[in-house]
């Protein structure tokens, strides 16, 4: 035979490097996907190699385990945070099964393993965030509670400093939380923002705090101090729809209810 056989176009072999290069992209990113075990993000790395027309027994496998994994998530979940609380010494209680809300003193977790996310939340609202892994559940819950707790906390000076937003406020009978919230919040400054107050001395006093500083003043048995009873009134009807206007208190066990109002009565 004295011709030669026509060699491959360039194009044709430029494809074939791009897509091995495209799959050799994909494979790595897969790999490094196996190294951090981010469900979802496994999950994708998988469907972008399978798109470059891939076809491996690892990925057989890969699907398995990921559907198992999807199976027993929340089962896995909520018992792996039990098994640290108990190390920690601490309580873990179901309050709800679907969704999956569990409740470690004082505070809940609020468990969406389909997000990927455990909320950490107080009066029903949300301090800390964290990924679905009991571990990091459990940092956030520590981290939540130290910010509930963040200062000195004297039972009897917060209820003078509440009576006394109260009465900034107008001192009438019965007046809505929401708008004692914002008086309290100036009258609980540190000293540095009373001598600058600027934005950079300011600490936040969030609906949350109050809550948490409400549920402490009820645990302390401190409702009456100095012969002034505080009185919190319930939120009924529809006040409740106002989510902005309401405040859920909270009892030992997470147990409450929407409450609206509150008063000061001189004891006689």
């Amino acid at each position: 035979m004295d011709e030669l056989p026509p060699l491959p176009e360039l194009a044709t072999i430029q494809d074939r490097v791009d897509a091995h290069k495209t799959q050799a992209s994909a494979w790595q990113k897969l790999g490094r996907q196996l190294e951090a075990v981010k469900p979802e993000a496994l999950a994708r790395a998988v469907e972008e190699l399978e798109a470059t027309g891939v076809e491996h027994a690892c990925l057989d496998d890969l699907h398995a385990w990921l559907a198992a994994e999807r199976l027993t998530r929340r089962k896995r979940l909520a018992k792996g945070i039990r098994t640290l609380a108990d190390a920690a010494g601490l309580e873990a209680v179901v309050l709800t099964r679907d969704p999956i809300e569990l409740r470690i003193p004082p505070v809940s977790m609020s468990i969406d393993t389909e997000a990927d996310k455990v909320d950490i939340c107080f009066g029903r609202e949300v301090v800390a965030t964290s990924r679905a892994d009991a571990a990091l559940a459990m940092e956030a819950r520590a981290e939540a509670v130290a910010v509930l707790e963040r200062g000195e906390w004297d039972a009897a000076a917060f209820h003078q400093d509440l009576r006394l937003a109260w009465k900034r406020g107008g001192a009438r009978d019965w007046m809505e939380l929401a708008d004692v919230l914002p008086e309290l919040a100036l009258i609980r400054q540190p000293k540095r923002f009373r001598q600058n107050p600027s934005a950079r001395n300011f600490v936040p006093y969030p609906r949350v705090q109050l809550a948490y500083d409400l549920w402490r003043l009820r645990r302390d048995r401190s409702l009456e101090v100095e012969g002034w009873r505080l009185s919190l009134g319930s939120a009924t009807g529809g006040s409740t729809r106002d989510k902005k206007r309401v405040f859920w208190l909270e009892d030992d066990r997470g147990r409450g209810q929407y409450h609206l109002t509150l008063r000061f009565v001189q004891e006689a």
